[in-house]
C-alpha cells in the first residue's frame, strides 16, 4: 500500500514544532473526517496531551537564559568594537609616531584573531576574544595600550568576556541539571499519536482517494512546511554555534 500522506520527520522537529503542526493536523481531521471512530479515539487521547506540553513549555520558557545571554553577547560586541575602532583610528595618524606605531602593533594583533570576530557563534567568538585578551595581555602589548591611552577600554572587554561566560556557564548548567524529562517524555508521546492519526488517514485514503483527496493535500501542505521549517532551523542553529562563514582578516572595519 502506497503512503498518500507525506512522512512528517518528528525526531527533527522541536517539541513546539511538533505541538503547534499536531494541532494543526488535528484541526483538519476534525473538519474533514467526522465519522470514521477510530480517528475520533486518537484525537480524544491526544487533546489531554496538549494541556500538558502547554504546561511544560510554559515552565521551560520561565528558566529560559535567552534574553540576558544575548544582551551581554551584545555589551562585549560593543566592547570590541570600540576597541577596535579605536586602535584603527591611530594607525592614521601621521602626526603621533609613538602611538601610531602602538596602534599598529596591537592593529596587528586583532588582525590576526579576527577583526570581525563578534559575527560569529557564541562558543567561536568566546574562543577568539579569549585568545586576543590574552594575546594583549602581553607586555609588549600592554605598553602598547598605555601608550594609546586605551586601558580603560581593553579592562571593560576583560570584564564583558566574563560576564558573558559566567552566565553562559549559568545557563549549560542549569540545563544539564534539569534535562527536561518531562518534554522528551511529552514529544515522544505526541509523535506517536500524530503518525497514528497520519497513517489512519493513508488507510481511509487508500479506500477512496477522491472523497479524502482535499484533506490529504492539506495534510501535505502543513507537513512539508513543518519538515522545511524544522531543517532549516538545525542548519541555522549549527552555522550559530560552529560561525557561518570564513572570517576574513582586512583592514575594513565597517559594520
Amino acid at each position: 500500500m502506497n503512503a498518500l500522506v507525506m512522512v512528517l520527520r518528528t525526531s527533527i522537529l522541536s517539541i513546539q514544532e511538533l505541538y503547534t503542526g499536531t494541532k494543526r493536523i488535528v484541526s483538519i481531521l476534525m473538519d474533514g473526517i467526522t465519522e470514521d471512530t477510530h480517528m475520533s479515539s486518537i484525537i480524544a487521547a491526544i487533546n489531554p496531551l496538549f494541556e500538558e506540553v502547554e504546561d511544560a513549555l510554559a515552565r521551560q520558557r520561565g528558566s529560559s537564559f535567552t534574553e540576558l545571554i544575548q544582551s551581554k553577547d551584545a555589551n562585549r560586541d560593543a566592547r570590541f568594537m570600540l576597541l577596535r575602532n579605536f586602535v584603527y583610528g591611530w594607525t592614521k595618524v601621521e602626526e603621533e609616531k609613538e602611538k601610531r606605531a602602538a596602534a599598529k602593533l596591537l592593529y596587528r594583533i586583532m588582525t590576526d584573531v579576527g577583526l570581525t570576530l563578534y559575527k560569529l557563534g557564541y562558543a567561536r567568538e568566546t574562543a577568539q576574544l579569549n585568545a586576543l585578551i590574552n594575546r594583549l595581555g602581553e607586555a609588549d602589548a600592554q605598553q602598547a595600550i598605555v601608550t594609546l591611552e586605551a586601558l580603560e577600554m581593553y579592562t571593560a572587554l576583560k570584564a564583558s568576556q566574563v560576564a558573558f561566560e559566567e552566565l553562559y556557564e549559568s545557563k549549560v548548567a542549569q540545563e544539564a541539571s534539569k534535562e527536561y524529562p518531562l518534554i522528551v517524555e511529552l514529544k515522544s508521546s505526541l509523535s506517536q499519536y500524530v503518525k497514528l492519526l497520519l497513517m489512519n488517514v493513508n488507510f481511509l485514503a487508500e479506500q477512496d482517494k477522491e472523497a479524502y483527496a482535499t484533506v490529504v493535500e492539506e495534510l501535505n501542505m502543513i507537513i512539508s512546511e513543518l519538515n522545511a521549517n524544522a531543517q532549516a532551523r538545525l542548519t541555522r542553529e549549527e552555522n550559530e554555534e560552529n560561525g557561518n562563514s570564513v572570517e576574513e582578516n582586512s583592514e575594513n572595519t565597517d559594520e
